[in-house]
């Protein structure tokens, strides 16, 4: 039979990128970090990988991005001697 595939062959990367892209695959998974029981860090994964046209078929949608956090920005600090400002006694302050 032409085309198909022995149990002895491995597949070639490019079969196997158009099977995940045409089937999809999901992966979800967390990491929890902890010190004396208390969560220190937590990483949530849901990950999906599919072709456009999979995806559509499969009505999946995406979460819209969260917004980005905000981070203060530290006022920079002048460095000692840059920053003189000299005041001379106008004509009209003179008596």
């Amino acid at each position: 039979m032409a085309g198909a595939e022995s149990w002895n062959e491995r597949p070639s990367l490019c079969e196997v990128l158009d099977r995940v892209l045409h089937k999809g695959v999901v992966a979800a998974g967390e990491v929890v970090i902890t010190l004396a029981d208390i969560e220190l860090v937590w990483i949530g994964l849901n990950l999906t990988v599919a072709s456009v046209d999979t995806a559509r078929q499969l009505k999946l949608t995406l979460a819209p991005a969260p917004a980005p956090v905000p981070v203060p920005m530290p006022m920079p600090m002048p460095m000692p001697g840059s920053l003189r400002v000299s005041v001379s006694p106008s004509a009209a302050d003179s008596p």
